[in-house]
């Protein structure tokens, strides 16, 4: 008996559902190559490659590495795609009663639905992770000392620097909390996505924080803060 770790068993997991939740891109690229025996085997050969495609996606993000402009920009399209295709399939599960229906071909429908979870995802990738999200909320606590009324903490978390998501891009959200002009700045984990490649730049961004009190940062599970760690060599360096 073959005993697989939880992790393989993601990863597999991983693949069988990507590739099922390219139906909506196959069944539309079937329709654009005009349907028949080939369109139909190029559909599915595309849906598998664009599977395929996923390994290195994986390896990447298990041992992160710096990538240059053009890299970085084909691996965001292919997030962007990637998540086109499960919206897609989502949006499908309607689509398949209209066709049923008579209202419209489901390869028609199929189209309609990966263009526009298209343009969503290209939005998710390429817009939204650059745009900084800051909500404030007032915390009650019952029998607090009057020195902290007012007393004000921002929180970073999940900046997860690293190919895809470089430490210029999260400077906008450090430079988002300086602008709050907190009492204390903490950071919460994950840091970085994987690996100790891109420690330094992390380091560097937490001692760009200003607050009265300074920067926090919590142990996270791609980062380890104590000075034994690479992280926690390169903050004391740095810091």
């Amino acid at each position: 008996m073959v005993c697989q770790s939880p992790l393989k068993r993601f990863i597999r997991g991983l693949f069988v559902v990507t590739f099922a939740a390219h139906a909506a891109f196959a069944l539309a690229l079937a329709h654009v190559a005009g349907g028949g025996s080939l369109g139909i085997i190029v559909a599915l050969l595309t849906a598998a490659l664009s599977t395929a495609l996923l390994a290195p996606r994986l390896k990447l993000l298990l041992d992160d590495r710096p990538l240059g402009v053009v890299r970085r920009t084909l691996e965001r399209l292919y997030y962007a795609h990637w998540g086109a295709c499960l919206l897609s399939s989502v949006l499908l599960v309607p689509g398949v009663a209209l066709f049923f229906a008579g209202v419209a071909e489901l390869g028609e429908l199929a189209l309609s639905a990966y263009c526009a979870s298209l343009l969503v995802g290209t939005y998710a990738v390429f817009v939204r992770t650059r745009l900084p999200r800051v909500r404030s909320i007032d915390v009650g606590i019952e029998g607090l000392d009057a020195a902290f009324d007012g007393y004000r903490i921002a929180q970073l978390s999940d900046l997860h620097v690293g190919s895809l998501f470089p430490a210029a891009a999260a400077a906008r959200f450090v430079a988002a909390a300086n602008r709050a002009d907190p009492d204390l700045v903490v950071a919460t984990g994950d840091y970085l996505t994987s690996g100790a490649r891109f420690h330094r730049d992390v380091a560097r961004l937490l001692t760009s924080l200003r607050a009265r009190t300074g920067p926090t940062p919590c142990g996270a599970t791609t980062t380890t803060t104590t000075g034994g760690s690479p992280f926690g060599a390169c903050w004391s360096r740095v810091g």
